[in-house]
């Protein structure tokens, strides 16, 4: 708290705290609170949001995709957006998509198979060779510029804090 000098603790866990954001005011916090998951390679998270912050009763918003039953299957939280509270504080703004699943034993990770090989002196030649397809819609060299921003691709979606209901803004998507 601002006037007293107190340190309040907004949020304890063992989570892994990621992508925080202020409003321009600074009257609202969002962030993005990981938790590991054995099935996938990255972490899943919710996303908190706090308001309230002048006075040691603040307001805490928690989002969490696995506790919703209308929150798409198979999707969970980007970690490659920060959350954003709405101008009114809302609603917090958040980017979804869908998350990769760790690969099994039988999976190109964690083989080992292909570190044993031995290269041979022609396989130090071989020739950069860069393949377009004719029905791409983007262009070898445009796909390579864009590789990242494919890769941090999200759908926008918001939760509305007081009705406690998602929403994904369906022809609004985030690269």
């Amino acid at each position: 708290v601002m006037e007293t000098g107190a340190v309040l603790v907004l949020d304890s866990d063992t989570s892994n705290y990621k992508g925080l954001s202020w409003t321009e005011k600074g009257d609202g916090l969002a962030v993005l609170k990981g938790t590991e998951d054995t099935t996938y390679e990255d972490k899943l998270h919710s996303v908190l949001g706090f308001t309230d912050l002048s006075s040691s009763h603040f307001t805490k918003a928690l989002y969490d995709p696995r506790k919703d039953t209308c929150f798409p299957s198979g999707m969970t939280i980007s970690p490659n957006r920060k959350p954003e509270w709405s101008e009114d504080l809302s609603a917090i703004l958040f980017g979804i998509h869908e998350p990769k699943k760790k690969e099994g034993k039988g999976g190109k990770k964690g083989s080992g198979s292909d570190t044993t090989k031995k290269v041979d002196d022609g396989e130090k030649d071989k020739p950069d060779l860069v393949i377009w397809h004719y029905k791409d819609s983007r262009l070898q060299s445009q796909q390579q510029v864009e590789e990242s921003r494919d890769k941090d691709f999200s759908y926008l979606c918001t939760y509305r804090v007081k009705e406690k209901a998602f929403f994904r803004l369906a022809d609004d998507s985030v690269r």
